[in-house]
């Protein structure tokens, strides 16, 4: 509703009971750790309430800075997707004592805010390309409007993919230990199969054949997907003029990625 007449009393309403809203739900996320004497995250469902938890906080606390209030109908269709997924999975009550320890709660809570700090960017991100859209056009419609200046957007952006890079870094530098430590080199057992969204490297490793020239395929293969990993990390600095030619072959380039994705991921389930 704010979005579409932008009256302030509205939007100033809306932001308070979101704020109320979170408070209440860190109060039963807490009161259910105490009730069972250990904290989330321990499922999947806990993980994603705690996502949805502090994606609404990283971004009031960026409307709050910004005085912007645009983006509340994007967040909150992700914050409200996320909570419906980790109610239908509900909390868990009997777990492993290892999920009990109590290094874990801070070292998963890092990596939940961090993976919150990059979603709220992913959010930010589509923003700014809709947004640049509408200027280039020209055309004066809602989105233009209501949405924060495209320097706003990637002020907000930048913080937070800040904070993202932030718990991530704390995460990956303390880190926590299940059970006995995983020989990383070793083999998959047979039959193993990764997450769907990992079918396709997955096939790229299998058909890679054991030696090129003197070096293994397997290790060539890796150090090609990481070659590819970085070089989309520093695909910004590249891609600078999208509506030129680099630009317009970059594109293609990743539609013929996605294909290729697409056609992998199906041959490894055959």
């Amino acid at each position: 509703f704010w979005f579409r007449h932008a009256s302030e009393r509205v939007g100033i309403w809306a932001s308070t009971t979101l704020w109320f809203a979170v408070v209440l739900h860190a109060f039963g996320l807490t009161a259910l750790g105490l009730a069972r004497g250990f904290g989330p995250p321990t499922n999947l469902g806990e993980s994603l309430s705690l996502v949805g938890l502090s994606t609404a906080v990283i971004y009031l606390s960026l409307e709050w800075q910004g005085r912007e209030r645009g983006l509340a109908p994007f967040v909150l269709v992700v914050v409200v997707a996320l909570l419906i997924s980790a109610s239908s999975i509900g909390p868990a009550f009997l777990v492993s004592p290892l999920l009990r320890e109590d290094l874990f709660p801070p070292h998963a809570s890092a990596i939940i805010l961090s993976m919150s700090g990059f979603t709220i960017g992913a959010v930010l991100s589509v923003a700014y390309l809709l947004q640049y859209r509408q200027l280039r056009s020209k055309k004066q419609g809602l989105l233009l409007r209501r949405l924060p200046s495209l320097q706003g957007l990637d002020a907000m952006l930048r913080r937070a993919t800040r904070v993202g890079w932030v718990f991530l870094t704390v995460a990956i530098l303390k880190p926590h230990h299940l059970g006995s430590q995983a020989d990383l080199m070793a083999p998959a057992p047979e039959g193993i199969r990764p997450e769907w969204y990992f079918l396709f490297l997955f096939q790229t490793l299998k058909i890679f054949p054991a030696h090129v020239l003197f070096v293994s395929g397997e290790t060539l293969a890796v150090f090609l997907i990481l070659f590819f990993v970085a070089l989309f990390f520093f695909l910004p600095l590249f891609d600078t003029k999208p509506e030129e030619r680099r630009g317009k072959i970059i594109t293609y380039s990743a539609y013929a990625f996605i294909l290729y994705a697409v056609i992998l991921s199906i041959w490894s389930l055959l």
